[in-house]
């Protein structure tokens, strides 16, 4: 969650959005799930690309739905969309796609959100900081 944490510290400086604002949790189960993606994404996410993971809190089973996520992430890379919304488990989930041409950006971001923030806002921001010069 550092990596999420810093890109949302830069979002907050510069648009005035914490995470509060953005209805952005962190708690111990959303920790668990984002960390599994995470290791997921670093074997699985080619270079050059990042997975952008949204869900809706609260997740009742993170197991089945890390899983899922697993799955539905490994289809889009290896089609052509680039972006999927799904519910699975009864969460509302998002998923982007994003190239870029650097090797620093992370291979993924994950955040879970309350139902009514808006997930595409929160990745546009995410993405125009991703490729911003630092």
């Amino acid at each position: 969650m550092k990596l999420e944490k810093a890109i949302l510290s830069e979002i907050e400086r510069t648009e005035g959005l914490g995470p509060s604002k953005l209805g952005l949790r962190f708690d111990r189960v959303v920790i668990g799930l984002v960390g599994r993606l995470r290791a997921f994404a670093e074997d699985v996410v080619p270079e050059g690309t990042t997975v952008l993971v949204a869900v809706t809190a609260p997740i009742r089973v993170p197991a089945k739905t890390t899983a899922a996520l697993k799955e539905r992430i490994g289809a889009l890379l290896a089609g052509a969309a680039r972006h999927e919304k799904s519910t699975i488990h009864g969460n509302r989930t998002t998923i982007r796609i994003v190239e870029h041409r650097t090797r620093q950006a992370p291979k993924f971001l994950g955040f879970v959100h309350n139902p009514d923030s808006d997930p595409d806002r929160l990745f546009d921001l995410v993405v125009e900081k991703m490729r911003s010069p630092s």
